[in-house]
């Protein structure tokens, strides 16, 4: 989808776990949601908002998730920052 829908370059990394005793942990898989917004009339907090739904079923089924968000402003860290102190209080 990456690729093909916004050219970007996208690579698919598959590794096989060791079978050394000695081995460690030093990733794990992710997935990536990319959600639309319209650039010309910026709405990404909003839209960002509506997904809160879809974050929070996420994070019932693996609570120990980690999410990143890559926002255009301070701003829209700081109202973001409050939407989730107040959907997810502890």
């Amino acid at each position: 989808m990456i690729k093909d829908q916004l050219g970007l370059p996208a690579n698919a990394i598959k590794a096989e776990p060791s079978t050394s005793a000695h081995a460690r942990l030093i990733a794990h898989s992710l997935t990536l949601t990319i959600l639309p917004t319209d650039l010309k009339k910026w709405q990404g907090m909003e839209v960002l908002t509506e997904y809160m739904l879809v974050v929070q079923g996420f994070l019932q089924r693996c609570p120990k998730a980690r999410m990143v968000t890559i926002l255009d402003s301070v701003a829209s860290a700081l109202k973001l920052a409050q939407v989730l102190r107040e959907r997810f209080p502890s």
